[in-house]
C-alpha cells in the first residue's frame, strides 16, 4: 500500500512520501519492523497479557515474529 503510492507520486513527478519508496524500502523494511515491534507492539502486549492470561499467546507468537525479522535484517 505505502509503495503503492510511492509509485504513484514518483509518476507525476511528486516527492516520495516517506516510507514510501519502494526502492529504498525494501532494505528498511525489516528494521521497520522491529523497531515497531519493540516499541509499540511489545508494550501494548505485555499491558494486555497481565490483565487477559489468553493474550500470552499472542506475547508468544509476537517472539517468532520478532526472530524472523531479526533474521531478514541479518540478511540485508
Amino acid at each position: 500500500e505505502f509503495w503503492a503510492q510511492g509509485d504513484d507520486e514518483k509518476a507525476l513527478g511528486l516527492s516520495i512520501s516517506p516510507l514510501c519508496d519502494r526502492e529504498t524500502g525494501r532494505v528498511s523494511v525489516a528494521k521497520g519492523q522491529l523497531t515497531f515491534v519493540q516499541f509499540v507492539i511489545v508494550p501494548f502486549f505485555e499491558q494486555i497479557a497481565q490483565l487477559i492470561e489468553e493474550a500470552q499467546e499472542a506475547m508468544d507468537q509476537l517472539r517468532v515474529n520478532r526472530k524472523f525479522w531479526e533474521e531478514k535484517e541479518k540478511q540485508q
